[in-house]
């Protein structure tokens, strides 16, 4: 089978691929120049061509998106499934990245836990509940409660210098993550608490 390759008049930076006047696929420009394709290339499989295609170029696009920002595989799996990438190939590109030490979970999960902790100011269960949508699962041994109880201590005593109430302090900082036992403790350090303890089961 004999290959022609055409610009796209609406994408010039893609090119599509033909097989006589029958349409095969698409591919970049970057893919093309890439793989050396010329018209009139022979090829037995086109199916196993355009899969080898994709492949390359899903995994330069990883490569351009983690060279922006830092990605897990999950978050990088989920993008390739919305690009049309079937799960094998989706799976061969992650395993490759990670062979490269291209993507490393524990230190995203060290960068996200300190940028939540320091800029954020969320608590545990938020930042678990934000990595466990990652796909990582945190380390509880490796985490500063330390550091927690710091912020939780700021935090409280910002919400009620501004006058809020306890129980609205005790809902609020909840849904950032933080204890409500923990909570109610740093709200008695600046007020005896008179809302109901037993109100707040976790």
């Amino acid at each position: 089978m004999k290959l022609r390759f055409e610009y796209q008049k609406k994408n010039k930076n893609r090119i599509s691929v033909f097989s006589g006047d029958e349409y095969l696929f698409s591919i970049s420009e970057v893919t093309f120049l890439r793989e050396n394709f010329r018209n009139g290339m022979d090829i037995n499989d086109p199916e196993e061509l355009k899969k080898s295609c994709q492949k390359s170029e899903a995994y330069s696009y990883c490569l351009n998106i983690i060279g922006r920002k830092d990605y897990t595989k999950k978050e990088l799996y989920d993008k390739l499934l919305r690009r049309e990438i079937d799960k094998e190939t989706a799976n061969e590109i992650i395993a490759e990245l990670v062979e490269n030490e291209l993507i490393n979970e524990e230190y995203f999960e060290e960068i996200f836990v300190k940028s939540k902790q320091s800029y954020k100011k969320d608590g545990f269960n938020k930042i678990k509940q934000d990595l466990y949508k990652r796909g990582i699962r945190i380390d509880r041994d490796s985490y500063d409660f330390e550091a927690e109880g710091e912020n939780l201590k700021i935090l409280v005593g910002e919400l009620l210098e501004k006058g809020i109430d306890s129980q609205k302090v005790v809902s609020r900082l909840a849904r950032k993550g933080f204890r409500i036992s923990d909570i109610i403790d740093k709200i008695r350090l600046y007020r005896d608490f008179d809302g109901e303890e037993e109100y707040y089961d976790e």
